[in-house]
Formats: structure tokens, sequence, C-alpha cells
């Protein structure tokens, strides 16, 4: 009788678990973890697809990007003092090894699973980690992405913020893997669908981001891509996210050298990705 309740709790349990917001995220052990470029495409949406948002706003962004090399190099996009601590020391873009580098760093200490720790699950806590570079970790550190993009829900809804950064580079198939900075331009399309918990209605908010300039090939290292909120949405910029419980990004090639680039995994030529190391929402805070 034992074992009979056993075997049914187990089910109901992996039920369960699936079905909580820190698990949203499911894959099969070893996914995206292969030698073959072209297997670790993640183009997975988590349900998000299924909201139809009740009003969509979109903003033109113009993104600061930064491709920090040199320890005690600052960010030059983020304003005094988000790249320092309470005692006036900077955090390095190069010490990025979660945790341990957590008040020495700047992706250790500014990361969202640092912010809250519900961050810390799924597949996708790989992007809120703190680990903004690949340090030879490989599909281990990133998520690579078609133009399809990904989206995910947050474990909790966003309350107060202050800018949004994500780091990021390309990559390509096997034919120009070994061309070393390709000269690359990509559109990025990120959205934050924000709940009304009145009445259960979303609002769609869409940043583009035009012909960016993405390092590609460049020896695995990552620029940081960030934009203030106050600068893109006026005078409520404080109040008109609050509540967003999801997210997503698209892109698309805006410019490439080499006319069979393609940004689609299911087209014809040599498949561009775009691998994103970190999303990072620092000094926000959520409930």
């Amino acid at each position: 009788m034992k074992n009979k309740i056993l075997g049914i709790f187990l089910p109901l349990l992996a039920i369960s678990l699936s079905s909580c917001g820190a698990n949203r995220e499911l894959y099969k052990a070893g996914q995206y973890d292969s030698a073959d470029y072209e297997e670790n495409y993640y183009t997975s949406w988590n349900n998000v697809e299924k909201i139809t948002p009740d009003e969509v706003k979109e903003y033109d962004v113009t993104p600061a990007i930064d491709d920090p090399i040199k320890s005690g190099e600052a960010l030059t996009g983020l304003r005094y003092p988000d790249q320092y601590t309470s005692n006036n020391e900077l955090l390095e873009w190069n010490s990025d090894t979660p945790v341990y580098d957590k008040g020495i760093g700047y992706g250790p200490t500014k990361n969202l699973t640092t912010i809250d720790n519900s961050f810390a699950y799924g597949y996708l806590s790989k992007l809120y980690d703190g680990r903004v570079r690949c340090d030879g970790y490989y599909t281990r550190s990133r998520v690579q992405l078609d133009k399809r993009g990904y989206a995910t829900y947050f474990p909790k809804a966003l309350s107060t913020y202050k800018y949004f950064a994500f780091s990021v580079r390309g990559g390509t198939g096997s034919k120009y893997e070994s061309t070393r900075n390709i000269d690359i331009k990509v559109t990025y399309h990120v959205s934050f669908y924000v709940k009304n918990m009145e009445t259960n209605k979303y609002t769609k908010y869409v940043f583009n981001m035009e012909d960016v300039k993405t390092q590609t090939n460049n020896g695995g290292r990552t620029s940081l891509l960030s934009f203030y909120f106050d600068d893109v949405l006026g005078d409520n910029w404080a109040t008109l996210l609050k509540g967003t419980t999801a997210m997503s990004m698209t892109y698309e090639l805006s410019y490439t050298p080499y006319a069979d680039l393609v940004d689609d995994k299911e087209a014809e030529g040599c498949h561009f990705s775009v691998m994103l190391y970190e999303v990072l929402l620092p000094e926000s805070t959520w409930n």
C-alpha cells in the first residue's frame, strides 16, 4: 500500500512542480548543450505567446553599448554611481563569477538572482546569475537565439526599476565561425508585458533598438547594451512598467557583409545567432 501511494504521489508532484513559476522552462537533460551549434537554439516562449495585450506601446531606443576589455575599465553607458560600491569602488566587468564575485564584479552584484533568489530556478536562470561573459562555459553560460527569440514569465511582478541591460554577442555557423569580428548590425525588440491585477488585462511595452552593432566571433567577448527608463518613458516612467510579469526578446539582422548569413535557423544559408548571456534590471524590486 505504501508503494502504491508513493506511485500516485510522484506524478502529482511532477505536475505540481511544472506549474510553479520557478519551473516553467522545462527541458530535457543535456538539451541546448551540444557540441553541434545547430542544436542549441532556444526558441521557447513559455506560453507568453498566449497573452493578447489590450494595448501595445512602442518606443525607439538608442542603447549605450559597452565593450569593456581591461580591468578597471568603467562602463560608459551607466550613470554614476551605478557601477560602484557604497565605498565608491568600481565593480569590475571582468569579475563575473556568480556569488563569489558579489561586491567585486558588476554582474554578480547587479544580477536578478542577487536581487531576489526566486530567479535562481529554471533553464533561463543562467540569464540572471551575473555571468556576463562566456568564461569558457560555452552553452552553459548563454542562451542561443534565432530571430524568433524567446519569452518568459518572471517569478514575481516588477515593482520598482531603474534601467535595463543585457549582455550579448553574435555567433555564426561553421562557414564563418573562424572569421574574427564580423561587422554585424542587429535590430532588437525587447517587450515587457504589464498585467493590470484588477482587470487581468495586459499592456505590452516594446523597446525597439535599431541597427545595433553587435560584435560577432570576436574571441567570446560580449557587449553590454543598456538604457534608462526615465530617458525613454517620459514623466510617468516609474509607474508604467509596474506589474510587469513577462518579457520577450526578438531580433533581425539589419546588416551583414555576407548574403548567405541568415537569422532564421530554418532558412537556407549559414545560420547567425544572438548569444544572450545576461538580462539585468539593476536596482529593481519585485513582489
